[in-house]
């Protein structure tokens, strides 16, 4: 299975300053899982969180979040939705942003606080909550 991000950039592609030919590429399974486990581990860093933290927050053990964190398993979109919740960003633009890491060796911090506050604006403008 592969995977093409091109239409979800549309509208974040300045947010995120996408590179080169990344927009067209298709990822598989095996970069999805390393890209969401990399984005993973810049966020919970970001926010300080240690393993046991972010754990007891989101309810999965730091034993599995370790595991994602370090590409070995996938999770499941149980908790892949869980985590993207947690960090207040959609699945996509989660994975997203592990891809362009590995891409272009983008700050995943910097581009998730810009991404939030693209987010605030969009409901401030408006834009219905749900969607984001």
């Amino acid at each position: 299975m592969k995977i093409s991000f091109k239409n979800l950039l549309i509208g974040f592609d300045d947010i995120l300053n996408m590179k080169g030919d990344f927009a067209d590429r298709e990822f598989d399974e095996n970069e999805i899982g390393k890209a969401f486990g990399i984005t993973l581990k810049a966020l919970r860093a970001s926010k300080k969180l240690s393993l046991k933290n972010l754990s007891n927050i989101i309810d999965i053990p730091d034993a599995t979040i370790n595991r994602y964190e370090n590409g070995i398993n996938i999770p499941t979109i149980t908790q892949a939705i869980k985590i993207s919740e947690f960090f207040e960003i959609p699945i996509e633009i989660f994975v997203l942003l592990g891809l362009e890491h590995m891409e272009n060796s983008i700050d995943i911090a910097e581009n998730y606080q810009k991404l939030l506050a693209a987010f605030a604006e969009a409901r401030q403008d408006g834009f219905p909550t749900e969607i984001l």
